[in-house]
């Protein structure tokens, strides 16, 4: 029961804490607002992964939505993705 009291008290603490922390926050320095659960011990800290971004061609585009199929290409022989009206089938 005791670690049922800790857990509340400290989230309580834990949320003052960050309301002092966001009224004297930098914004330049710190533009995300801190929270309760950066301030609480009870709390494990979740990493998060973000997806790797990268920049895709044209042809990765027109694959990935089903506008061409590989190996697929123009009756001219250039590359379907070399044109500007992809479009899927559904259209």
């Amino acid at each position: 029961m005791s670690d049922g009291r800790q857990r509340v008290e400290w989230a309580r603490t834990a949320e003052i804490l960050s309301l002092i922390t966001n009224v004297n926050r930098n914004v330049d320095d710190y533009p995300e607002p801190f929270t309760g659960a950066d301030f609480n011990p009870f709390v494990t800290q979740k990493t998060t992964t973000e997806p790797t971004k990268r920049t895709i061609t044209a042809r990765e585009y027109a694959l990935a939505v089903g506008a061409i199929k590989p190996g697929e290409e123009h009756s001219n022989g250039t590359d379907a993705t070399q044109s500007h009206e992809i479009r899927p089938e559904n259209e």
